[in-house]
């Protein structure tokens, strides 16, 4: 990681950025994530996991303008962390803005997102915060320390 022009630092920032999400969040809390999306051909992957939208754009060279992504709640979506941020060497190209997934006249809600090549982004709804973290016990708090 010492060596900069490998850029690996940005991989190990992206990486605490995901564990502190998933941390901050409860993910794990639900054993299996719900599965919104899998395009073998685009090589794209969404999944909804605590409330989430993690959005996955596999392919080595195309990136998807306006692509529909199936969502559970017909409310607004808002950006929470994406590896095409400046912070993690991107280029910030998926935009820090509100994403409406109710359209009228569709029965299924769905996010229409601009999907860069190689990258992955998170999604909240809008009305949704992170859980409140439960206080341990001084007897867990203790079995963790050891």
């Amino acid at each position: 990681m010492d060596n900069g022009y490998l850029k690996y630092q940005w991989l190990g920032d992206f990486d605490r950025a995901m564990i502190d999400l998933s941390q901050t969040w409860n993910l794990f809390d639900q054993v299996m994530p719900d599965l919104k999306w899998v395009h073998q051909k685009d090589h794209l992957l969404a999944f909804e996991r605590g409330g989430l939208l993690f959005v996955f754009n596999f392919h080595p060279t195309q990136s998807f303008a306006d692509y529909l992504i199936p969502v559970s709640q017909g409310e607004d979506y808002r950006l929470l962390l994406s590896s095409d941020e400046k912070r993690f060497g991107g280029e910030e190209r998926i935009a820090d803005m509100h994403y409406s997934a109710f359209q009228a006249g569709v029965e299924v809600n769905h996010l229409k997102l601009y999907l860069p090549s190689r990258t992955t982004a998170v999604f909240a709804p809008v009305h949704l915060k992170p859980p409140v973290k439960k206080k341990k016990s001084a007897r867990k708090a203790a079995e963790a320390e050891l």
